[in-house]
């Protein structure tokens, strides 16, 4: 309820996310109106600050949640299917940024029994328009184009094509990368082998998408970016030569990949990392290996060979 005094205003998210504005007669509004004599000056003048700062809260809040909801489809974040739909579903505002996915149900063992999407909180629909109930499944995920089949995938891509559903981040059209038949018994990725990557691409390409610095030298050199994947509990890290802390890189050497490489479990941050063998890149999950694989592929591409 936004005062202004003399009058009142009721104020709604809509499904776009933006507030609606209703007047004292229903008629919807798209700003506040500008304040009359009548009203009271320090109520109107309050009621302008209050909506502003809720337009650009709802504009951060849908970014934040948006970059959260991709992390969550990368690592396999699952949600008990109650807390799914208490926290999620139900919220007045999260609810709007589930439309535009596919969501997938599992059972306590784990395996995928059914995929669905959320057109609203009341109207749940599986790949053939059947109405779902969430509460059938033990745990829900928004899932990576690899955890569908080829047909499934095509049949939601048509679904989506249909009603013109356009996807805030890639999730169906998602490029996905796989290992090459002579890479399933290596040990590291090797496509970065002997390429000069300019220092800006590296730190650019990785900090945005999700990984984190290693630690820093007292010298203010860090040396790596690594990546935990907590469901699959293995951490993936890249290191190279040295880039100094506060430049993001720029004005600074090419760097050569020194190692790309998958180990077991949460790994912390280490510039002077001894190395061990990684973990043999056909044990590796499919989807954590493609995430890596794709983030390998975008250095590649600005690469140059000695």
């Amino acid at each position: 309820i936004v005062d202004d005094g003399e009058r009142q205003f009721v104020v709604k998210v809509g499904a776009d996310l933006k507030p609606v504005i209703y007047d004292e007669n229903g008629k919807v509004r798209a700003e506040l109106p500008a304040a009359t004599a009548s009203d009271d000056a320090e109520l109107a003048e309050k009621a302008q600050s209050e909506f502003k700062a809720l337009k650009k809260a709802l504009k951060d809040l849908e970014k934040v949640q948006t970059i959260r909801l991709e992390h969550g489809m990368v690592t396999g974040r699952r949600w008990f299917a109650d807390e799914f739909v208490n926290f999620l579903v139900n919220h007045p505002v999260m609810q709007f940024l589930l439309r535009d996915y596919v969501f997938g149900g599992f059972n306590m063992l784990g395996q995928l029994t059914g995929t669905f999407v959320i057109l609203d909180k009341d109207n749940i629909q599986n790949i053939d328009g059947q109405p779902v109930s969430l509460l059938d499944f033990g745990e829900i995920s928004l899932l990576h184009p690899l955890q569908l089949s080829d047909a499934e995938l095509t049949k939601w891509k048509n679904i989506f094509t249909t009603h013109k559903i356009k996807q805030p981040f890639p999730q169906l059209e998602r490029p996905v990368q796989r290992l090459l038949e002579r890479e399933v018994n290596d040990f590291e990725v090797l496509r970065l082998a002997k390429l000069r990557i300019p220092a800006v691409v590296i730190v650019g390409t990785l900090d945005r998408h999700g990984w984190l610095l290693g630690d820093v030298t007292a010298a203010g050199i860090y040396t790596e970016h690594i990546r935990y994947f907590p469901r699959q509990d293995v951490t993936a890290l890249i290191q190279y030569d040295g880039i100094p802390t506060g430049t993001g890189g720029v004005d600074w050497a090419d760097q050569y990949i020194n190692h790309c490489l998958f180990l077991s479990g949460k790994v912390a941050g280490d510039y002077d990392r001894d190395f061990q063998k990684g973990l043999q890149l056909g044990t590796i999950d499919p989807v954590v290996l493609s995430e890596v694989l794709c983030d390998v592929e975008l250095l590649k591409a600005k690469g140059s060979p000695d």
